[in-house]
Formats: structure tokens, C-alpha cells, sequence
């Protein structure tokens, strides 16, 4: 980051927020220009020379979208499909992509404060306090990755029936459409 020349003053280039990127880079006359980020690209960093970022195309890698990209974050891609049976891959290693897949789901939902409190209280792994209390005063783009976190270190705590674990725990939550997409995307 550099500096402009203000009435006198040297300044500091303004850094564009996460969801804007870097319109015009700033000059030794003129400060950082941002813009909104469009609906296919995302920023999810502060940054005073950083563009938006065209979203990832999962269909292009032969992957499927596990959740839509939007302002904060890229288009989260997956190998994990329903086969025409609707059963998801058998063996071992696609049961854990799949996991993985579902855990990157459920933490970029939109869960309300109170219900987001129940549902990590429900996940019963040690340090729930510190969690809840962390998820307090950030954005969303901070939320997603603390509870991204969180669920990882309850999926290391269950090791099995990963999927019929988190389902439940949805329904206890009262999520029920998160829980109605996941039975949906992942059963």
C-alpha cells in the first residue's frame, strides 16, 4: 500500500473491503478507487490493489457446485454426486470427500444467531463457549470460516455415520431446511 498527496498530507492508499475490489489503484494523487463486487465475482479480503475475482466454474472441472459463490467467497466446487440410484459414491475415500462436502455445506448456510447458538451447543465438542462467543461481533464471511472450523473438529470426534450424525443435530437445531437440503444434496 502507498500514499497520496491530500491538501499537504500524505495519506495512506484506502484499502477496499472484502466484496469490493480495486477499481482504479491509487496514485501519488489520488486514492484507491473500489468497487462492488459483481454477482459472479467475489473479494473476500481487505486490500488496497486487489480486483474482484471471477467465480470458480465447477462444470469445467468436471465438479459440481456444493455452494453457489457470492460477494465474500468463491463458488465452492465438489466431486460428490448422487449416482442415477441416488445413492453417493460406496467406497471409503468418496464417503469422506462427501463428508467433507457436506461439513463445507452446512457451515455456509444462513443460520440465524439463536439457532446458530443451539446448533453449536448441540455439536457437544469442547470450547463451545469460546466458539460462540468468537462468532459474536464478525461478519459473514468470518462466521463461515469459525464454523467451517468447528465442524471439522466435531467431524474428527464422530469418525462415523458422519452424514446421519450431522442430520439429526440439524433436527434438534430445528434447521429443518438446511436438514431438508443436506437429506437432498448428500442421502
Amino acid at each position: 500500500a502507498g500514499y497520496y498527496l491530500d491538501f499537504q498530507f500524505c495519506l495512506k492508499h484506502s484499502s477496499c473491503p472484502p466484496s469490493y475490489g480495486v477499481a482504479e489503484l491509487g496514485t501519488a494523487y489520488a486514492d484507491t478507487k473500489c468497487e462492488k463486487c459483481s454477482k459472479t465475482s467475489f473479494s473476500s479480503t481487505s486490500s488496497s490493489t486487489e480486483t474482484c475475482i471471477a467465480h470458480r466454474n465447477c462444470t469445467a472441472q468436471d465438479l459440481v457446485v456444493n455452494v453457489p459463490g457470492d460477494r465474500h467467497h468463491d463458488t465452492l466446487c465438489t466431486p460428490c454426486k448422487k449416482h442415477e440410484d441416488n445413492n453417493i459414491f460406496a467406497n471409503t475415500s468418496a464417503v469422506s470427500i462427501c463428508d467433507e462436502a457436506m461439513i463445507e455445506f452446512v457451515a455456509y448456510q444462513k443460520i440465524p444467531q439463536r439457532k446458530l447458538k443451539r446448533f453449536i451447543f448441540l455439536l457437544r465438542i469442547q470450547n463451545t463457549r469460546q466458539f460462540r462467543k468468537e462468532l459474536q461481533g464478525h461478519g459473514k464471511p468470518e462466521i463461515y470460516e469459525i464454523l467451517h472450523s468447528l465442524l471439522l473438529k466435531w467431524k474428527e470426534g464422530i469418525k462415523e455415520n458422519v452424514l446421519e450424525n450431522m442430520t439429526d443435530i440439524l433436527k434438534k437445531a430445528k434447521l429443518k431446511s438446511i436438514e431438508m437440503k443436506v437429506r437432498e444434496r448428500f442421502m
